[in-house]
């Protein structure tokens, strides 16, 4: 009886020792999983894979910024508790690996749960400490898609409607020594600046353009109708060109009116390439113009 009694003090005591609670104050935030704490100890929540500041993947970079926030708001220069792994670690290690509890009057927060729960990172199964809790969390972070675990969102049909284009106008324009030069410019374009008329996949609307027609020089601004059926568009608008001198002061404008007709190709989830015939009516002449537009959306 006497041996019982003491086997089952001693793995009391073990147990006690392996995973033993510290409260402590974090007062730097380091990165994503890494923090320091008010006893100049760095420590990381265990079992986690957490997307860093630093990461190269540009998705995970942008969760990162999420969860710093999350850090600043919710950790830097809070009281906290941290109960060590169960897991052997290098006693050699600057960063501890850690469960980490923001203190509260009735009941403390598990950290290293909420940034599962929220698809903060990916847990890693490894000492038995909360176990069956952060698998809960985890299967509900993969069932709505939080977090890490969230698709990225295709480029829809209305995302192409406003875009930044850099355009190549095919074209020849005879200047007084008798040479001909393709034209390079920038514009916006805001296709779905007010909706006139819907019926999916069609849509009239009023459309804008803000640009220039010679590389940074010739600013110009449209304003029409246009006319889309899925990503083949037509618009009808007006022109007018401003012709700057000095420091960028308006000298003069002229207008005319133009009909666009053209399609859209995307290349990449944020990325595409338009082709347009561009007609430009000016006096009573027919400006026959192609462009070839590398888009961004």
């Amino acid at each position: 009886m006497k041996a019982n009694l003491i086997i089952l003090i001693l793995a009391i005591a073990l147990n006690s020792s392996s995973s033993y609670a510290q409260d402590t104050k974090v007062i730097e935030i380091l990165d994503t999983n890494l923090f320091l704490t008010k006893d100049s100890v760095k420590i990381k929540m265990a079992n986690l894979d957490v997307p860093s500041q630093n990461d190269p993947d540009s998705s995970r970079q942008i969760l990162a910024q999420r969860i710093m926030k999350y850090n600043h708001i919710n950790l830097l220069n809070e009281s906290v508790r941290i109960e060590k792994t169960t897991l052997k670690q290098d006693e050699q290690s600057q960063v501890k690996s850690i469960h980490l509890f923001k203190k509260f009057p009735l009941e403390d927060l598990n950290i290293n749960k909420e940034f599962i729960e929220k698809g903060y990172g990916v847990y890693i199964p490894g000492d038995t400490l909360f176990m069956e809790e952060y698998l809960r969390a985890a299967e509900y972070a993969v069932k709505n898609k939080e977090g890490i675990w969230k698709r990225p969102v295709p480029l829809r049909e209305k995302d192409l409607f406003n875009r930044f284009r850099s355009t190549f106008w095919v074209n020849q324009i005879q200047f007084w020594d008798d040479r001909f030069i393709p034209l390079f410019g920038f514009n916006y374009r805001w296709s779905g600046l007010i909706k006139i008329w819907e019926s999916n996949p069609s849509l009239i609307s009023l459309s804008a353009e803000a640009g220039t027609a010679i590389y940074f020089f010739l600013p110009y601004a449209t304003l029409g109708a246009e006319y889309r059926y899925k990503r083949i568009y037509v618009r009808e608008h007006f022109d007018i060109f401003f012709h700057s001198v000095g420091d960028w002061s308006i000298e003069r404008s002229s207008g005319f009116w133009g009909t666009d007709l053209g399609f859209i190709l995307l290349t990449g989830n944020r990325t595409g390439l338009e082709v347009e015939l561009n007609l430009k009516f000016v006096d009573k002449d027919i400006l026959n113009l192609m462009s070839i537009n590398f888009t961004f959306y």
